[in-house]
């Protein structure tokens, strides 16, 4: 005869705490009698990212809310339909009728003229979808229901695979989405703990009790660093990392705390002209910048190298403090020949790719070289899949 213990009250609590986070949700809501003891147990999350649409992902398990069109067994489903349901549903918010809330008469009209002058066989899609949102409007026009049934579906996929779960349609995509999200973060006992936060123009609400504490930061505006303010936990401390779209001159106009008191502040520039200056101002310990960099701006470069290492042995700055900038179309040999131009007795390091700057007490500026590449997990700004960068870091060390 077979016998089976029950776990115990604490092993269930040590079995969720080292579960994959998804597997944990998963599990929770198939058996949701564990649901109380699931939120007093610490929830770790390696990777979360939070964008303005119906989607959000933990780790690499991707949280998709879409409209799907359900047509009778045996009916001909449209191009456009079919894709979108393909897709995940439409991404849009649908009335009863169909019909994108956005769509508007004049604006089908226009669409279906240019698709019936300029559609060829590569245009079907694209034809499909005039045709279909004409069709949706003339349902809305004379208050007739359209021919499928409108579901909420959502749609999580992983690298173990896709699930799909469908339901009525009683909420809108993003209300579904903060259903969702609330369900998984809120009313916990202890702040949920996320190694990469990454928002893109996220709204939270004072009155979401939903906390994070999360090392490693990355937004895309002032507005995000704002307001994802309201969820960080006040015993977060200072970030591990920020890495921004905003550029230097906006962090120091705006004087976040999250941004200035952050370890490692991580900054996109396009031009040169304006942050060799505000570079100085900023307060954290490691700066790297994200740089566009194209032949006409040597000169300013060679400014900046010269005077950041000035400003360095100014201010006696602590050992660790680091500058790291990473160039595009930027060799080098011309880095190198720059620093050994400006700056007297460097030494160099050929095997190790170094330079040495001597500062004052006992102090002196390791300069490196090497390339980054930067494929489709890794967080990055502007960096494509696959292309290699160089990077550049200055560091002050203690002889």
């Amino acid at each position: 005869m077979s016998y089976s213990k029950p776990l115990s009250y604490e092993s269930i609590k040590t079995l969720l705490s080292h579960l994959e986070p998804n597997t944990r949700f998963r599990l929770v809501r198939h058996c949701p009698a564990l649901a109380k003891t699931d939120k007093i147990v610490p929830l770790k999350i390696k990777m979360l990212l939070m964008e303005e649409d119906g989607e959000f992902t933990i780790n690499e398990h991707v949280y998709k809310f879409g409209i799907y069109r359900k047509y009778p067994m045996g009916a001909q489903v449209p191009l456009f339909h079919q894709n979108e349901n393909d897709d995940g549903g439409s991404d849009q918010d649908l009335d009863i009728y169909g019909c994108p809330k956005f769509l508007s008469e004049s604006r089908s009209i226009c669409q279906r003229v240019f698709c019936e002058i300029q559609c060829s066989e590569e245009d079907k899609l694209e034809h499909s979808r005039a045709e279909t949102e004409n069709e949706s409007l003339e349902y809305r026009r004379d208050n007739q229901l359209p021919p499928y049934e409108l579901l909420l579906q959502l749609t999580v996929t992983s690298p173990g695979g896709t699930s799909i779960e469908r339901y009525k349609r009683t909420a809108t995509i993003l209300e579904a989405r903060e259903s969702l999200e609330n369900s998984l973060f809120c009313d916990r006992s202890l702040p949920v703990s996320v190694d990469l936060f990454s928002i893109s123009n996220r709204t939270f609400k004072e009155t979401q009790k939903m906390k994070f504490l999360i090392r490693h930061l990355e937004t895309t505006n002032h507005d995000s660093l704002e307001n994802i303010a309201l969820v960080i936990d006040g015993n977060n401390g200072p970030l591990k990392s920020l890495r921004t779209w905003l550029d230097i001159g906006s962090v120091i106009r705006r004087g976040h705390p999250l941004a200035l008191q952050a370890d490692t502040l991580i900054s996109y520039q396009r031009f040169p002209l304006d942050w060799i200056t505000k570079a100085l101002e900023l307060p954290n310990k490691h700066i790297q910048i994200e740089y566009e960099s194209y032949r006409e701006d040597r000169t300013d470069l060679e400014e900046f190298f010269e005077r950041i290492i000035q400003h360095w042995k100014d201010i006696r700055c602590e050992v660790g403090t680091s500058f790291s900038i990473i160039f595009w179309n930027m060799k080098v040999k011309w880095l190198k020949d720059c620093i050994c131009r400006i700056f007297e007795n460097v030494m160099k390091i050929h095997k190790k790719k170094m330079l040495k700057i001597p500062l004052i007490n006992n102090k002196r500026v390791h300069v490196t070289f090497g390339t980054k590449t930067f494929d489709r997990n890794t967080p990055c700004l502007t960096q494509q899949p696959g292309v290699v960068y160089q990077v550049m870091k200055m560091e002050v060390i203690s002889l």
